[in-house]
C-alpha cells in the first residue's frame, strides 16, 4: 500500500518561484494623472490652505483684538487713576487706528486739564467735528475741556445734562467734582471724590483730588492722612502734599523737597510744575528772598494755564505782594467772568491790584459787587490788608485813620504781616511822618528779620531821616543773610549813595543786576543811582533796559521821566508820562513827575486834571500839594491855589512859605486885604520852639513881590520899584517877578514887552505872560504864536477871548 503522505506530496512548480520568475510588467515609480485632474487637485489643495490661513488669521486677529481691547481698557482705567502725561500718551497710542474719536477726545481733554494746551486744541477740534449725540465719552470730554478753558459755568451745564455713564462713571464723577471745585462748592465736590476713591483704592489721582478738598473743608491733618493711602507717589500727590505742609503748616523744608521732586519729574503735568514754582515762590517770599520769589512767580506765570483758578489767583497774589502790578495784571486777565473757586480771595486780589494802580473806587466797587464791602468786618488778615490799601488814599480823614488801624492789625499776621508793615510805613513816609514809619518798619523787621521788602523800605526811611548808620546796619545784615539776592545789594547801594560813595554803590548795583538780570525793577534802581551821580547816559541805558524787560515797570518809568525832564527833553518825557498813564503807574514818585512836567511846560488848565488826580491819590503829601498850587496859579485858578496853600500848611508845610505863597495867590485874584493878612501871618510864623521861621530864597522873593504889589495897589510906585529891584538880586529869572515888573511898566505907561518876554520864557513860566504879550504884539507872526500857546494852556483864561480874536486875524 502506498504511503499517503508520501504519495500525496508534490514538489511546487517552478511557476510559483517568484525569485526566479520573469516579470511580465515593468515597475511603476510615479503615477501620472491627466492634466485636467491634476489642475483640479491643485485648486482643491489651494482652497484648503486658504481656508486654513483665514481661520488662523481670524483666530490671531481675534486674540490680538482681545489683547488690544484689554490693554486699552486697562490704559483708560489707568488714566483715571493716574492722569500723568506718559499714561495719557500710552492710551492715545493704543487709539491710533480707532475711527471713533470720542475716547480720544476724552483723553486729550484730560491732558488739557493738566495744562497741555496743544492737546486741548486737538480735543476741541475732535469735539467740533463729531456728530454723535449724548455719547458718554464725548460728554466727559466736553466737561474736561470746559474746565481746561477756565469756564466752570459751561462745564456745570454739561455735567448736569442727563446721560448714562456706566463704563465711564469714575471719569464722570471726577469731572463733576472738579466742576464743583471750580464753582467754589468744595463740600459738594467731596462725595463724588470719595466715591471714586472707594472704587479705586490707592489710586493717586482721586486721592490727590480728595485731599485737596479736605485741606479746605476738614483741615491739613485729614488731607495728609488721605494722601498716605496712595499706592504710589505721583506729581499730583506730591503737589497737594507740598501745598498742605508748606502753605498751610509752614514746613518749608519738606515742601521744598517735594517741589524739587515735581520739578525734576519729566512726567509731571504743566499745572503741577506751575504749582511747584508758585509754592517755592511763596516760601521764598515768607523767608524774605524777594528776588527768588519774583523769579519763581514769573516762572509760574509763564505757563498760560486757565484750568486752575486757585493757581492763577495765587500767582497774582504773590506778584502783588512783591509790588509787581504789571505782571499781576497779565495773570489776572486769564480769569473768566463765571463762578469762582474762591470768590473771597479772587475779589480781594483784584481789589488789591486796583489799590496798587491807584484806582481806589474800582477796588471798592469790586469788593462791594462780590459781597465783601469795606463796611463788613475786616477779617482775615489779607482782607484787612486790602481794605487798608484801598482806604489809605481816601480824601476822608476817617477812612485814612481806619486804614492805619487795619494795617496795624494785619501787621501781626504770620503770612501778611510783612506786606502790612510795608504798606503802613510807605503811607507814613508819603505823609512825611518819617519817625513813625521807622518805628513801624522796626516792628516788622523784628517779626521778619532781614526780609528784603522791609529792608529796602527801611533804607529809604533811614536815609530820609539822616540816620545813615542805622541804614547801613540794616542793609549790611540783610546782605550777609542774602548774599545771592540782587535786592540785598540794591538796598545796600542806596545807603552807599547817601553816604557819598558813588563808585561802590554803582559796583553793588552791577552785582545786583548780575544776580537778577531779568528783574526790571533792579535795572530801574541802577538807573536811579546813575542819575543821582550825574551819569545821564548810564541812567538812560539802565532805564531803557528795564523798560525792555517790562514796559510798565513803575520805578523805571518815573525815573526815566525824571531824567528826561532834568535834561529838558520834554517831548520824550511826554511819551514816557503817557506810557505811565497807560500802565496805570500812580505811585507818589510818578505823580510828582506828572505835576512837575505840567509846571515846567506851563500846562496851565490842560494840566489841572492830572494835578488834581495826583493830589487826590496822595492828599497828605505836602510837596505835591505845593506843586499843585503852582499848576493852579499857571491855570489862573487863584482860589484853588490859595486853598492848596492853606491845606499844605495844615498838613505840616512851612508856615512862612505857605502863608507867603497864599498872599501872592490872593493878590493875583485881586484880594488885597486877604493878602495883607496872609503876609502878616507869614512874618509872624514861628517853629515848635517859638523861634521865628527863616525865609528861604524863594520865600524871600515872594515876600518882596507881595510887598511890591501891595505898594502898587496903594499907589506907591517908588516903593514897588525898590522891592522889585531887591527881588531881582535874589531871583532874576522868576516869572512872578517879571509879571510884577510888567505891571510896574504899565503903571508908568511904558511898554511891558521886555518883562513879559522874560516871564513867558522863564524856566517856570506863567501862561498869562504869553497871553498878554500876544495881545501886545497883535497879529504878527510872533503874536500869533504866543496866542496859540496861551490858548493851548488856558482855553478858559482871562485873555482867551482876545487871544481867539487874534488867531482869527492871524488866519
Amino acid at each position: 500500500m502506498a504511503d499517503k503522505d508520501s504519495s500525496s506530496r508534490k514538489e511546487p512548480s517552478d511557476l510559483f518561484k517568484v525569485e526566479n520568475a520573469t516579470p511580465s510588467i515593468a515597475p511603476v515609480n510615479k503615477i501620472v494623472l491627466p492634466p485636467a485632474e491634476a489642475l483640479k487637485r491643485r485648486i482643491r489643495r489651494f482652497i484648503a490652505a486658504g481656508i486654513a490661513a483665514l481661520i488662523f488669521f481670524f483666530i490671531v486677529h481675534t486674540v490680538l483684538g482681545w489683547i488690544h481691547d484689554a490693554r486699552l481698557a486697562s490704559s483708560l482705567d489707568e488714566v483715571i487713576s493716574d492722569a500723568s502725561p506718559d499714561v495719557i500718551d500710552d492710551a492715545l497710542a493704543l487709539l491710533r487706528d480707532d475711527p471713533d474719536g470720542s475716547v480720544r477726545a476724552r483723553l486729550l481733554a484730560t491732558a488739557g486739564l493738566g495744562g497741555d494746551l496743544d492737546k486741548l486744541k486737538q480735543a476741541e477740534a475732535l469735539l467740533a467735528e463729531s456728530t454723535k449725540q449724548n455719547d458718554p465719552d464725548q460728554r466727559i470730554a466736553k466737561i474736561y475741556a470746559f474746565l481746561a478753558e477756565g469756564d466752570p459755568r459751561a462745564a456745570h451745564a454739561e455735567a448736569e445734562r442727563p446721560a448714562k455713564y456706566s463704563e465711564q462713571a469714575d471719569a464722570f464723577l471726577l469731572g463733576r467734582a472738579s466742576t464743583a471745585i471750580a464753582r467754589g462748592q468744595w463740600i459738594k465736590a467731596r462725595p463724588d471724590a470719595e466715591k471714586v476713591v472707594d472704587a479705586r483704592p490707592g489710586a493717586p489721582e482721586p486721592l490727590a483730588l480728595l485731599a485737596r478738598i479736605q485741606a479746605r473743608t476738614d483741615g491739613a491733618e485729614t488731607a495728609l492722612a488721605t494722601l498716605d493711602r496712595a499706592n504710589k507717589e505721583t506729581s499730583a500727590t506730591r503737589i497737594v502734599r507740598a501745598q498742605v505742609v508748606g502753605l498751610l503748616q509752614g514746613n518749608a523744608s519738606e515742601a521744598l523737597s517735594l517741589v524739587e521732586e515735581v520739578r525734576s519729574d519729566e512726567d509731571a503735568s504743566p499745572v503741577h510744575k506751575a504749582w511747584a514754582d508758585l509754592i517755592e515762590g511763596v516760601l521764598a517770599y515768607r523767608q524774605g528772598a524777594i528776588g527768588e520769589a519774583f523769579d519763581r512767580a514769573r516762572a509760574a506765570a509763564e505757563r498760560e494755564i486757565l484750568a486752575d483758578e486757585t493757581l492763577i489767583v495765587g500767582t497774582a497774589q504773590l506778584l502783588l505782594a512783591l509790588g509787581r502790578t504789571s505782571e499781576a495784571k497779565g495773570v489776572l486777565k486769564r480769569l473768566s467772568s463765571g463762578p469762582s473757586a474762591d470768590l473771597a480771595t479772587r475779589a480781594h486780589v483784584i481789589a488789591w491790584w486796583y489799590a496798587q494802580t491807584g484806582d481806589r473806587r474800582a477796588g471798592l466797587a469790586t469788593l462791594s459787587g462780590a459781597g465783601f464791602g469795606p463796611e463788613n468786618e475786616a477779617k482775615p488778615a489779607f482782607r484787612a490788608l486790602v481794605i487798608a490799601e484801598l482806604l489809605n488814599s481816601s480824601p476822608r480823614a476817617a477812612e485814612r485813620g481806619r486804614a492805619a488801624t487795619l494795617y496795624q492789625e494785619a501787621a501781626s499776621d504770620r503770612r501778611w504781616g510783612v506786606a502790612a508793615s510795608n504798606g503802613l510805613s510807605r503811607s507814613l513816609l508819603e505823609d512825611g511822618k518819617v519817625e513813625e514809619a521807622i518805628a513801624a518798619l522796626e516792628t516788622g523787621l523784628a517779626a521778619a528779620p532781614n526780609h528784603l521788602s522791609l529792608v529796602d523800605t527801611a533804607s529809604e526811611a533811614y536815609v530820609a531821616a539822616g540816620q545813615l548808620a542805622e541804614a547801613e546796619k540794616v542793609t549790611s545784615a540783610a546782605l550777609a543773610a542774602f548774599e545771592g539776592e540782587g535786592w540785598a545789594h540794591g538796598s545796600y547801594a542806596r545807603v552807599l549813595l547817601a553816604q557819598g560813595d558813588a563808585e561802590k554803590a554803582v559796583a553793588e548795583l552791577e552785582r545786583a543786576v548780575e544776580l537778577s538780570p531779568g528783574d526790571a525793577s533792579l535795572h530801574g534802581l541802577r538807573g536811579d543811582a546813575a542819575r543821582m551821580v550825574g551819569s545821564g547816559d548810564d541812567a538812560k541805558a539802565a532805564y531803557e533796559k528795564a523798560l525792555e524787560l517790562d514796559p510798565a515797570q513803575a520805578r523805571a518809568l518815573s525815573g526815566f521821566a525824571t531824567l528826561l525832564i532834568d535834561t529838558g527833553n520834554f517831548d520824550r518825557a511826554a511819551g514816557v508820562i503817557e506810557q505811565m498813564d497807560e500802565a496805570k503807574v500812580h505811585d507818589l514818585r510818578a505823580d510828582e513827575q506828572r505835576v512837575r512836567f505840567a509846571i515846567l511846560t506851563a500846562a496851565g488848565q490842560s494840566g489841572m486834571s492830572t494835578m488834581r488826580n495826583a493830589i487826590g491819590r496822595h492828599p497828605k503829601n505836602v510837596p505835591l500839594r505845593l506843586a499843585g498850587a503852582r499848576v493852579a496859579l499857571q491855570a489862573e485858578d487863584y482860589a484853588r491855589a490859595g486853598t492848596y496853600y492853606q491845606q499844605a500848611k495844615r498838613n505840616g508845610a512851612d508856615a512862612r512859605l505857605a502863608d507867603t505863597a497864599l498872599a501872592l495867590a490872593q493878590l493875583y485874584g485881586r484880594r488885597t486885604l486877604g493878602a495883607e493878612n496872609s503876609l502878616e501871618r507869614a512874618l509872624e510864623a514861628v517853629d515848635a520852639e517859638g523861634n521865628r521861621l527863616k525865609a528861604s530864597p524863594q520865600v524871600e522873593v515872594w515876600e518882596l513881590i507881595v510887598r511890591a504889589r501891595l505898594a502898587l495897589a496903594n499907589e506907591k510906585r517908588g516903593l514897588a520899584v525898590r522891592y522889585a529891584a531887591q527881588a531881582m538880586k535874589v531871583a532874576p529869572d522868576d516869572a512872578d517877578l517879571h509879571l510884577l515888573r510888567a505891571d510896574i511898566e504899565e503903571d508908568r505907561e511904558r511898554s511891558p514887552e521886555a518883562p513879559l518876554r522874560k516871564a513867558a520864557g522863564a524856566a517856570v513860566s506863567m501862561p498869562i505872560a504869553a497871553g498878554r504879550l500876544a495881545v501886545l504884539l497883535g497879529p504878527t507872526e510872533e503874536g500869533c504864536a504866543m496866542a496859540a500857546g496861551y490858548l493851548k494852556a488856558n482855553r478858559g483864561g482871562k485873555l482867551a477871548s482876545r487871544a481867539r480874536e487874534l488867531k482869527r486875524q492871524c488866519k
